[in-house]
């Protein structure tokens, strides 16, 4: 089901000799390289991504030489058509607290998107979940650099 929810990598059937781990690795960096030539395509800055169908939610935190700062983005880029689909897919104004966007999912049930806040990467950060009109439904204090999101 994993190879399957990948696209259906070509090759996978002639590669029976490898372990299934050796396959999922090997469909997991085709898969991820697709996703990069997208991004590079429609020149968007990445920090981390996340496919549900065929968005790719992004955050990034994209550092400048001439102003010597950091500027926080949440884009939504469809994958089909290889353009950005939205700006700032949060709406409540609540970009303007997170100091340093670090980890993004979004539940494929729900499709709340969660986005984890690196703060200043030495003391513990946060974890905000918004609706998918993009409003804050909570948030909550989480250990130091917070960056990997799970469901079950």
């Amino acid at each position: 089901a994993l190879i399957l929810a990948l696209g259906g990598i070509e090759g996978i059937a002639h590669r029976q000799c490898h372990t299934m781990e050796t396959v999922v690795a090997a469909s997991l960096s085709k898969y991820v390289a697709l996703l990069q030539r997208i991004v590079a395509e429609v020149d968007v800055p990445v920090s981390d991504m996340t496919l549900v169908g065929d968005s790719l939610y992004i955050v990034s935190n994209a550092w400048s030489n001439v102003t010597q700062s950091a500027t926080p983005s949440y884009s939504i880029v469809d994958v089909v058509r290889k353009e950005v689909v939205c700006d700032n897919f949060i709406t409540d104004g609540t970009d303007a607290v997170i100091r340093k966007p670090y980890g993004i999912a979004v539940n494929p049930l729900t499709h709340d998107i969660y986005v984890t806040d690196g703060r200043n990467y030495v003391n513990p950060g946060y974890l905000y979940c918004f609706d998918s009109n993009g409003v804050q439904k909570w948030n909550v204090r989480t250990g130091d650099i917070p960056a990997h999101i799970a469901f079950y």
